[in-house]
């Protein structure tokens, strides 16, 4: 059986799913419109930010289903931060929930990730000191796990060149074309966008649709766990 910091690893994408229940918290409409966007906007913008920096150091790697590394990166990014793709995640799914359902549903999201991802890098790390022992152990010592510390310096060296933003862009552009278009239309549309905010049908709309998400994800995640299994099991 997995341990929980091993389960919130493994399932990290299914769980991240169910951000979106924040959004069936009622709405706090103490700041104009425009504000709230802009917050929203900063959120999201530091989030992507950090994690296409994350990615231009590491590339496909940013999606794995296993932990582990061929090579211990500590240049760029993460010579200021040890996990600037789960920040980075956290800051921009707040933004997210923010656009849609105020800042409570920000703060919900905030405090929801921030904990699924302590289990996350719990895990991570333990893998990583088994593998890199010394080396990983002086990195987790001279770099933080979340605040990016100013300043920081490649302190081991390149391994290789960072990948060029041409194949950052590809890898993420998905990402990138989802935060683009929903700063263009809530810039565009703020009043509206605030009046569909204080619909309480249409937050418990998306709460559901998120939870329906969760379960498909869910059974699809854990259908190829058992199947993987299945053929290690088979091949002994």
């Amino acid at each position: 059986m997995k341990s929980l910091p091993a389960f919130a690893f493994a399932y990290r994408g299914v769980l991240v799913s169910l951000c979106p229940l924040s959004c069936a918290l009622p709405p706090w409409s103490g700041l104009a419109p425009r504000v709230e966007i802009a917050a929203a906007a900063l959120l999201l913008c530091l989030g992507l930010g950090l994690r296409l920096a994350g990615v231009r150091e590491i590339g496909g790697r940013a999606r794995v289903h296993s932990a582990g590394a061929r090579d211990l990166v500590s240049s760029g990014i993460f010579a200021t931060t040890r996990n600037p793709l789960y920040l980075g995640n956290a800051l921009a799914a707040a933004g997210a929930t923010f656009l849609l359902a105020g800042p409570l549903a920000a703060a919900a999201t905030g405090l929801y990730l921030g904990l699924l991802y302590a289990l996350v890098v719990r895990h991570e790390e333990r893998v990583l000191l088994s593998l890199w022992g010394a080396a990983y152990r002086d990195y987790l010592e001279r770099v933080p796990r979340w605040i990016p510390r100013l300043g920081g310096s490649d302190f081991s060296g390149r391994s290789r060149e960072p990948y060029s933003w041409s194949e950052v862009l590809r890898l993420e552009k998905w990402g990138v074309l989802a935060v683009a278009c929903a700063l263009v239309v809530s810039f565009a549309f703020p009043d509206t966008l605030a009046a569909l905010r204080q619909r309480a049908e249409l937050r418990t709309a998306i709460g559901a649709l998120s939870i329906l998400v969760f379960v498909v994800l869910f059974v699809r995640r854990a259908s190829r766990s058992k199947r993987k299994h299945g053929l290690i099991f088979h091949a002994e």
